[in-house]
């Protein structure tokens, strides 16, 4: 594997496919900071290949073709100063009724100073958001949410937010 030289690409983080019999690299995707979380678990593009959704410091949010890696959607860079970071991705049902999974994510941001925590849920086949709630008293959220089933048997998200200046809690 060759890291992008200076110049060349944002590249100080990535993702790569590999050939499961030989080891040999199938696609590799550079990013402008590091990935945390990779999801696989679904085709979004309809090809018979699972599709990958990533996540990571500084905004990293991706869609990425399993086939070639080619980028279906992502989340720009933000324009602002403000730190962003992506940290939880996982594909859940589809919500919107599109006939694709949809995505659940949390974020945390920096904006003023103080850190901010929220829970989205973004459209599978555009990334556009769908939902997006404030954690309660915008508490910074450094955990993957878990989603369960109720007893009725509805969907229920867990999600846990806390900093090392804050005791957060379980939601």
């Amino acid at each position: 594997i060759t890291p992008p030289r200076h110049g060349d690409t944002p590249g100080l983080g990535g993702v790569m496919a590999l050939d499961g019999r030989s080891g040999s690299v199938l696609w590799q995707h550079w990013t402008h900071r590091g990935v945390l979380y990779v999801d696989c678990s679904t085709d979004i593009t309809a090809d018979k290949t699972n599709d990958c959704v990533i996540s990571g410091k500084g905004g990293v949010l991706s869609a990425l073709n399993g086939r070639d890696g080619t980028v279906i959607w992502e989340l720009k860079k933000p324009p602002t100063k403000e730190e962003v970071d992506v940290y939880a991705v996982q594909f859940i049902g589809d919500v919107d009724y599109d006939l694709v999974p949809d995505i659940l994510t949390t974020h945390s941001s920096i904006q003023g100073g103080q850190a901010q925590g929220h829970l989205l849920i973004l459209n599978g086949r555009s990334g556009s958001v769908l939902a997006q709630v404030a954690t309660p008293n915008y508490e910074s959220v450094y955990s993957h949410p878990v989603v369960t089933v109720g007893p009725d048997g509805g969907r229920i998200v867990l999600l846990s937010t806390g900093s090392i200046e804050s005791p957060g809690g379980l939601y």
